[in-house]
């Protein structure tokens, strides 16, 4: 019994101790994987790579088994591996060692060797701090190696690709106007099914018969809910929610109903085709030659219920207060049924091109098919568009006859959208049957379904973009200036964010790869280098961002110097122009600069660029920069404020805005005269109101001969003195000018004390001379002149 304790006790010893020689070689293992994980990691991604590059090579080295679409999906699969290992090695080079980041601090430090050479000991210390940062950049130079193999590849997959969709789309079977066709494609069909009913009998599970007829029963009442669902229910709710909507007196009821109709227009509808999904899915339990059927009435119903929706929702032919498109009800009823029937034409079309992918025609009677289906969508959009020409408003119509007897009203009237896109259905129609009927297939189809699946896109999106704005306008504006011109500003983001979000889908549909779009979005991500400055679309944000906000603090600055701050100020008014336009500008040069900043641009690697713009500039834009240069010294020195009196050559007026480029005077004629600042400051510019606003007036008068001069002389001084703008430092001064043929010209000088009542001073010194005048019994004569007439003498 001891011995046998004693022999677990030694056994149970020896476990422990081997576990805890296990614990702390583990432990130490961990640590040392540790330390290199980094570099293992990093020798295994450039091994993974290296390894899918070398695939890749092979892969465009050896031809590609299987049709054009398989070796296209092959190619674009590779790529799609290439592109995330050149994104991920593009990053991996930007990530500097910490100790390659010392290493080149002190080469920076050392600065460039000198002409005559480094010491011995200097030039030994620069190599071996050259060869240590050699030495820690070799990870970024495998790195870039990896990147620039990956981009070459990248290039030789996109022309691959290229040329296979290329060959695709001028593919051309035998004509379908060929009888023989029509036999090829008839007897392929029939043993297509054929073989579709019998493969599908073979590979189902057999059901037992006491579950058919419950199979058989949930699968009817689903079919029929379904339908119940996708015709009457949401028939019903429709014109429910459209007369509300038509007989909403409240714009936010309107709104609100519309919104509601479009919403549950649809949704009811895929839900009812969902439910008869489900209920040809239990189906098949019991009929298994319909085992494609679920899939067959997705990709039908599913364009099917669009296309009646947007019918319903762009034409209205009921409730025309709903109307998108302004067309007579007739034309709009027409226009719903034409729609629907495309609706049906691109699921028949989805439908053959699926088909087409599992079991392929021969090039005797591939074209068939596609002739069909094309055919019906060239009529549809065809006669859809013709529909909606031929039933427009009047008011919509152009006045052709107008247009082409003025040509400058045919040039500034906005262009008609509505004729143009209905012009380019029909041109597309009737290419695609064209087309279609010669045999080139894939051509046809590209040359009308973009157009489709394009106009599509933008009806829906302008569909919701229209709700949202009239959201907006009846809850948050209330009709003023101001909220309408905050709802245009609103209107331009929402308009720009949709162009964002349709313009990546509408290239996709007009045969841009999305692996394209997404090395367009990786380069916008990354950036392009010019001139050693590598700007992204991050950066453009950043920089964008912080001037904007920059921008908006100095104007909130400005108006609170204004309002605020020099309205306490005794300072006329040009004096608060020049602080409040000064402020602006330096707020203008230190939001650039910290916008500069904050995107992390470096513009000294610019210094080339900027000098050879700023030679540019020198020649073709000397006059916009000396008058900016000017418009800055006017603000500074201020020998022209706003609201001086100033003349100018042949232009006299009152200064109002003093800008960057020229300055804006009102003449007294109430015109505003534009003269650039250049000639503000290098030309003669009378300013008077610079000191002061006194100004003189002169009124000239003459007396007959034989007046009493001193008489005349003491009236006029006392005119001046008793007038109330007539100031008496200087003092009034009349002088005898001429004895003129008809009189005494004399001159009466004053100065008044505002520049502005110049006319009026005038005007009433001159009606108090003719009065005082008359009082005092002196004449003012008109002009005389002796003519004498010499009659001839007799005989002559």
């Amino acid at each position: 019994m001891s011995n046998s304790t004693t022999a677990s006790s030694n056994q149970a010893r020896r476990l422990s101790q081997s576990f805890v020689r296990w614990v702390i070689g583990l432990a130490l293992a961990v640590m040392l994987l540790s330390g290199s994980s980094f570099a293992q990691t990093q020798t295994d991604r450039i091994a993974s790579w290296t390894a899918n590059i070398e695939q890749a090579q092979m892969l465009l080295a050896r031809p590609l088994a299987g049709n054009i679409q398989e070796r296209i999906d092959t190619l674009e699969k590779q790529r799609a591996t290439l592109a995330i290992q050149r994104d991920a090695a593009l990053a991996a080079t930007k990530e500097q060692p910490f100790e390659a980041t010392i290493v080149a601090g002190k080469l920076k430090l050392m600065g460039p060797p000198p002409e005559t050479g480094d010491s011995p000991f200097i030039a030994e210390r620069r190599r071996d701090l050259e060869q240590e940062l050699y030495e820690l950049q070799a990870p970024v130079r495998r790195y870039e190696d990896v990147y620039l193999r990956s981009v070459a590849l990248i290039a030789n997959f996109d022309s691959r690709i290229a040329a296979l969709n290329r060959t695709k789309l001028t593919t051309r079977a035998r004509s379908p106007l060929w009888p023989q066709a029509w036999v090829a494609f008839v007897a392929e069909t029939e043993r297509k099914i054929g073989e579709l009913f019998v493969g599908t009998k073979t590979e189902q599970p057999r059901v037992p018969s006491e579950s058919k007829a419950t199979l058989t029963t949930l699968s009817l009442a689903l079919l029929i809910f379904g339908m119940l669902i996708v015709t009457i229910v949401r028939r019903a709710v429709g014109r429910r929610l459209s007369a509300r909507a038509q007989d909403a007196v409240d714009e936010r009821k309107f709104i609100l109903w519309a919104i509601a109709k479009d919403f549950f227009g649809v949704t009811i509808a895929l839900l009812g085709l969902a439910v008869v999904s489900l209920g040809t899915l239990v189906l098949i339990g019991v009929l298994p030659a319909f085992g494609k059927m679920p899939l067959a009435i997705l990709i039908i119903g599913a364009p099917i219920i669009l296309a009646h929706w947007l019918g319903l929702t762009l034409f209205a032919p009921h409730y025309p207060r709903l109307r998108f498109v302004h067309i007579k009800a007739q034309g709009a009823h027409r226009a719903v049924w034409l729609v629907l029937l495309l609706g049906l034409a691109i699921g028949l079309e989805s439908l053959v091109e699926n088909a087409e992918e599992n079991a392929p025609y021969s090039m005797a009677a591939s074209g068939v098919g596609p002739f069909l289906v094309i055919a019906l969508i060239s009529a549809s959009v065809y006669f859809l568009a013709t529909t909606i020409e031929r039933n427009r408003e009047e008011s919509e119509k152009p006045p052709e006859a107008e247009l082409l007897q003025n040509e400058q009203t045919f040039v500034n009237r906005r262009i008609d959208w509505g004729q143009l896109i209905t012009k380019v259905m029909r041109l597309s129609a009737v290419i695609a049957f064209m087309l279609a009927s010669i045999g080139f297939a894939e051509l046809a189809r590209w040359a009308i379904l973009p157009v489709i699946k394009s106009l599509l896109i933008l009806a829906i999106l302008a569909v919701i973009f229209s709700r949202i704005v009239k959201l907006l306008r009846a809850f948050l504006f209330d009709g003023t200036g101001r909220d309408l011109r905050e709802l245009l500003a609103l209107q331009v983001c929402l308009f720009f964010c949709f162009s964002v979000v349709a313009a990546p889908m509408i290239a996709i549909v007009w045969g841009i790869r999305p692996a394209e779009i997404l090395d367009l979005l990786s380069l916008l991500r990354d950036g392009v280098t010019v001139g050693g400055v590598t700007v992204s679309f991050g950066t453009v944000v950043i920089f964008v961002s912080v001037f904007v906000i920059g921008y908006v603090l100095t104007r909130w600055v400005q108006r609170i110097l204004q309002t605020a701050l020099l309205a306490r100020i005794d300072l006329d008014d040009g004096t608060r122009s020049a602080v409040v336009t000064g402020v602006g500008y330096l707020g203008v040069i230190l939001s650039f600069i910290g916008a500069v900043g904050a995107a992390g641009l470096d513009l000294s690697n610019l210094a080339i660029v900027f000098g050879a713009l700023s030679v540019g500039i020198g020649f073709g834009m000397q006059s916009v920069v000396a008058n900016f240069l000017s418009g800055i010294i006017m603000l500074i020195e201020r020998p022209i404020k706003e609201g001086d009196s100033i003349v100018v050559g042949d232009y006299a007026g009152i200064v109002r805005k003093i800008s960057v480029r020229a300055t804006r005077i009102q003449s007294f004629d109430h015109d505003d005269v534009i003269i650039p600042n250049s000639e503000l400051i290098a030309g003669a510019v009378r300013n008077r109101t610079l000191t002061d606003i006194i100004t003189r007036i002169e009124c000239a008068v003459g007396i007959a001969y034989g007046s009493d001069i001193s008489a005349a002389f003491d009236t006029l001084y006392k005119i001046a003195d008793d007038h109330e703008r007539t100031v008496q430092d200087p003092p009034p001064k009349v002088v005898m000018e001429e004895l003129g043929d008809s009189a005494v010209l004399l001159r009466l000088y004053c100065f008044i004390d505002d520049v502005g009542a110049t006319l009026s001073a005038k005007s009433e010194i001159y009606v108090e001379i003719l009065k005082r005048f008359s009082e005092r019994g002196i004449v003012i004569p008109f002009p005389q002149s002796e003519v004498t007439l010499n009659s001839p003498e007799p005989g002559n």
